[in-house]
């Protein structure tokens, strides 16, 4: 009677989607056994079974929701098992972070990436006059190490976060007209950045960020005279959901000042590892990542349970403070998830001022590149992620100017239809940060 009931409404249900065979197969399994568990259950907990079969969710609001395999649990990097290098320079790429962040106008949504802008720093580190080094490396927070040490911790770090699933393409470059820099610096920047010598004509610098982002961001600079130079970084973050979402749906997104606007919202139930703080909640989406690694890189969320809160939290997000989110994190079943569609860009012209404002000691003259001044540092980011998952690309830059240079539990629900920070994160250090507040790259279609 049973297999009747499950064949009829497969028909029907196959009928209704235009579903695969597969897909039936999967959800007639499904709803055989709970069927036949019927008998032995009480009506109000048939609900409870039912939520997990999407076709009879009634706690979704009007949203399809997807059951999909356990993501991997991602493992914490054990700092014992880093060297100490490292493990410095990633709490100071999250220091400049949360810098960055603080600095910024805190009703605006944004994107950043300060392990792109960290390069330049490591670049311009190298150029600056070398009796202002040592003030230039205390900010970092990176006292105690030598130029030598960073220079080869940046190149570690570059090998060690470029690879192919997810797709991440770090690269740099000096932009200069021929004979301009110093032979010594280009030699250096060469070996340890890896950096290609490109020509100070503007098409063609833009034409190989545009290569580097994977046409994301497809143009940096609007002109470049003759007389300038610059060190530029690009990184590049192509990533698939582990599980892919089903196609959003129209839905509304509450902004910080409390309007609700249009939006495309994707929904699943499915088990994360999560972490509920005293007044926020934290979420990692799982990419998927070939091999057999352990430590994947997650689309990480932290949701203030107050969204005006939210520059709060940004406040909160020190390097120890992620680590003991993501320490405390657990896999957990049965979560609702909501999360809009956003494609959104940020170009920030000014950083040499925000550093400053900072603290950091921006050299006046590079003294060790070309003698000119540093006249500005920039950079432009994008992210785009959809049901499929997250690109993302940053181009920054330092630019001078001669001057002359089952047990079946209870639903948890991760609600981001309302102001949210996430970070594109590996052990718990991350490669872009965003902040959602308002209707500004929030997806339509």
């Amino acid at each position: 009677c049973h297999t009747t009931v499950v064949a009829s409404g497969l028909l029907f249900i196959g009928w209704m989607t235009q579903s695969s065979p597969f897909s039936l197969l999967k959800l007639g399994l499904v709803e055989l056994v709970i069927l036949s568990a019927m008998d032995q259950v009480k009506p109000k907990q048939w609900e409870k079974l039912l939520l997990w079969i999407p076709s009879f969710s009634s706690q979704t609001q009007g949203f399809s929701s997807s059951l999909v395999r356990k993501p991997i649990p991602p493992e914490i990097e054990n700092a014992s098992q880093v060297p100490s290098d490292l493990v410095k320079i990633k709490k100071a790429v999250q220091k400049l972070e949360q810098e960055l962040a603080k600095s910024r106008d805190p009703n605006i949504s944004y994107v950043q990436s300060a392990v792109s802008l960290f390069f330049v720093l490591g670049m311009l580190l190298r150029a600056m006059p070398s009796d202002e080094a040592s003030s230039f490396i205390k900010k970092l927070g990176l006292e105690g190490m030598s130029e030598e040490q960073i220079h080869k911790g940046l190149n570690q770090i570059l090998k060690d976060l470029s690879g192919n699933d997810p797709k991440i393409v770090i690269a740099n470059a000096i932009a200069a007209k021929t004979g301009k820099v110093e032979e010594s610096f280009e030699s250096m920047i060469q070996g340890v950045y890896g950096a290609e010598l490109l020509p100070a004509d503007v098409d063609k610098i833009n034409a190989w960020v545009s290569d580097k982002t994977d046409k994301l961001i497809p143009k940096l600079f609007d002109d470049f005279p003759s007389d300038q130079c610059a060190l530029i970084n690009t990184t590049l973050f192509e990533g698939k959901w582990q599980d892919p979402f089903d196609d959003a749906i129209k839905g509304k997104f509450t902004t910080l000042s409390g309007s609700e606007v249009d939006a495309r919202i994707m929904t699943k139930v499915s088990d994360f590892v999560y972490f509920k703080g005293d007044d926020f909640a934290m979420i990692q989406i799982p990419y998927r990542t070939s091999g057999d690694s352990t430590r994947p890189f997650a689309y990480t969320i932290f949701l203030p349970d107050n969204p005006k809160a939210i520059g709060e939290l940004e406040k909160k997000l020190t390097p120890d403070f992620i680590q003991d989110c993501h320490a405390k994190a657990k896999m957990t079943e049965g979560i609702q998830l909501y999360l809009p569609k956003l494609e959104l860009k940020t170009d920030m012209k000014d950083l040499k001022k925000t550093l400053e404002d900072l603290g950091y000691p921006i050299p006046k003259v590079l003294s060790r590149f070309n003698g000119d001044p540093l006249t500005e540092i920039g950079q432009m980011c994008y992210i785009k992620c959809d049901e499929k998952g997250t690109k993302a690309a940053a181009a920054s830059y330092a630019m001078t100017k001669e001057s002359a240079c089952f047990p079946l539990p209870s639903l948890i629900t991760f609600d981001a239809r309302k102001p949210f920070i996430a970070q594109v994160i590996r052990d718990g250090h991350a490669i872009f940060q965003l902040a959602v507040k308002n209707e500004q790259g929030l997806a339509q279609s």
